[in-house]
């Protein structure tokens, strides 16, 4: 019951901001629909930049960790075509 109903309300609310966005009349609208889309934006923008970290070739965590338990060393080992 309470999954039939969230789900329900869920789509309820998407279908009534989705409809409202839409309306020609009114001011603002694509504040509006920034704000709307942010949420779903941002946490993958900062999961990216937290990858780009752990795997950066000089100081990432990824390298640190494999320098430290097997000795392998990535910082210099890249080729240039």
């Amino acid at each position: 019951m309470f999954s039939a109903v969230s789900v329900a309300l869920t789509v309820l609310i998407g279908l009534v901001l989705a409809s409202v966005v839409q309306w020609e009349a009114l001011r603002g609208r694509s504040i509006y629909r920034v704000l709307l889309i942010l949420p779903y934006a941002v946490p993958a923008f900062i999961s990216i930049l937290i990858f780009k970290g752990l795997f950066n070739q000089s100081f990432g965590e990824v390298n640190m960790l494999l320098e430290g338990l097997f000795g392998i060393s990535l910082a210099g080992s890249q080729t240039q075509c």
